[in-house]
């Protein structure tokens, strides 16, 4: 209510307690629009208050003050979710002879920073491999990007250990060789071979499909794709 009645002074007053929600409610409209403004969100709080002063001590107002502006950062931290976050869960995808979500077989190297940022660590293959090759690896998202050191300097092949990797709909990490054997088959995959590499990992691959699968203990650790 904007009055009460003081029944000591036999008059109605103005409520206080309301008066000072009001002035909350505004100060609030007021952080909400000049957040997204390029002026001083915090100045034109302070500036209201000096015309409109609030009734609390000033320690508590500078706490308020503070405080207020949380609801604004949330806000933009919601908006900008998918933004922040560059490498999300539809892009977790495999795509045989294509690639891996938003990163495709033929990309160079300044498209993939565009999709992905700044990697963890480069390095670069020559003595080992015919061509060189420069790798990008981002250890946050499990992947190992190979680009061929040419003109174009185009992805070639995808390393990936991320446990939320799907391949035909299904996360695929901690598969057994059999699973994902039954898996290929289903979705028409048939040249399937096997074989155990120097270092002990199983494995699984497709030359056709261009796709090899790497197993520790019978369990899918990581994905080899390529174009």
């Amino acid at each position: 209510r904007f009055f009460v009645y003081n029944n000591e002074e036999g008059e109605w007053k103005m409520n206080f307690e309301f008066a000072e929600i009001l002035k909350i409610i505004l100060i609030g409209v007021i952080e909400g629009i000049t957040e997204w403004l390029p002026i001083s969100s915090t100045g034109h709080m302070l500036l209201f208050d000096e015309f409109i002063p609030l009734d609390m001590s000033e320690k508590f107002k500078e706490m308020f003050f503070v405080v207020i502006q949380f609801g604004a950062i949330i806000a933009v931290i919601v908006y900008f979710w998918k933004n922040m976050i560059p490498f999300k869960s539809e892009n977790n995808v495999i795509e045989l002879r294509k690639g891996y979500g938003d990163l495709l077989f033929g990309q160079n190297v300044e498209q993939v920073l565009g999709i992905i940022g700044k990697p963890s660590e480069v390095e670069q293959i020559g003595e080992e491999v015919e061509i060189p090759t420069t790798v990008l690896h981002y250890d946050e998202q499990g992947l190992s990007l190979f680009f061929e050191t040419d003109a174009n300097e185009n992805l070639v092949c995808i390393n990936i250990e991320s446990e939320d990797m799907t391949l035909f709909g299904e996360k695929i990490v901690g598969k057994t060789t059999k699973q994902i054997e039954q898996l290929l088959k289903d979705n028409g995959v048939k040249d399937i071979e096997s074989d155990k590499e120097e270092w002990g990992e199983e494995r699984l691959g497709s030359e056709l499909y261009s796709i090899d699968f790497y197993f520790a203990d019978d369990k899918l650790e990581s994905v080899t794709i390529g174009r």
